[in-house]
């Protein structure tokens, strides 16, 4: 709609200055047939007339119409050699327009690719710092998944003997030094995957916007029971549910390896976007 009411102003204006022009050249065709009808008349009064009003003068018929004939004849020459410059300075104007056009619209094409380029190279020092976090990120996960599984098995084997073991482990020597020894053992790894594991959540709130997977909301489980003599053994027995020991580390475990799934697949979708053309 706005496309058609602009084409009808274009072509009511072209029409306008159309009428404009008609008129411009009919009176300046009206103004020379007025002056090519009148220049006889004042030349023929400009010749007869001086002796009316300079009667002291000695001047005949033909010296005033050499007189005039000079007169006349360099005016129009100077009017034609106005009229002359006057088109060509608008010629000139005309050309010096039309180069100003061109180069103004060259200018803003190179501004416009400039600026492009720009943005290209900005987008690219930008995924290259992204790629530089995410990759050191992923290698601290990887390395960090690593010992949490096999922490989780340690774990996991530890409590599947006590299952398995509850009705004579407190007549068994072996397996009571085995549970005190190694509870030590686990205790000292969890607090080393604590303290990882706390690093990599703040430094995960740095690039979370970019990720899904929220760790950050995923406290890490820790053992909540004390095992260091056969009467924490007892009261081990005796006060906490053992099948619900098990798998305590599953839901983290899976949640870090979706976060790794999810930082591979970032900066794949990064260096997808590395090259360009200029």
């Amino acid at each position: 709609m706005s496309e058609k009411k602009q084409n009808n102003n274009s072509s009511s204006k072209a029409k306008n200055d159309k009428e404009i022009t008609i008129s411009l050249n009919l009176k300046h065709l009206i103004l020379a047939i007025i002056i090519v009808v009148l220049s006889p008349v004042l030349v023929a009064i400009g010749i007869t007339w001086p002796k009316f009003l300079f009667s002291h003068t000695s001047a005949d018929a033909n010296s005033w119409l050499q007189f005039w004939g000079s007169m006349l004849g360099g005016i129009i020459g100077t009017l034609a050699v106005i009229y002359v410059a006057h088109l060509q300075n608008a010629k000139q104007e005309e050309q010096l327009k039309i180069q100003n056009d061109k180069q103004e619209e060259l200018l803003n094409r190179q501004l416009s690719q400039n600026e492009e380029l720009n943005s290209k190279l900005i987008t690219l020092e930008q995924n290259k710092i992204k790629r530089e976090i995410y990759t050191s990120f992923l290698e601290k996960l990887v390395i960090f998944n690593k010992k949490l599984l096999a922490f989780s098995l340690e774990y996991e084997v530890y409590i599947e003997i006590i299952k398995k073991n509850r009705g004579d482990i407190l007549d068994r020597k072996y397996y009571k030094e085995y549970l005190i020894n190694d509870y030590k053992k686990l205790k000292d790894t969890e607090i080393i995957l604590y303290d990882e594991y706390t690093y990599l959540q703040q430094w995960y709130e740095t690039i979370t916007p970019d990720l899904n997977n929220k760790i950050k909301n995923i406290d890490f489980p820790t053992i909540d029971f004390y095992i260091s003599t056969d009467e924490d053994i007892k009261k081990l027995l005796k006060d906490y549910d053992i099948e619900s020991l098990g798998k305590r580390y599953l839901e983290i475990t899976n949640a870090v390896i979706k976060l790794e799934y999810e930082t591979v697949y970032f900066l794949k979708s990064i260096n997808s976007l590395g090259k360009f053309s200029i």
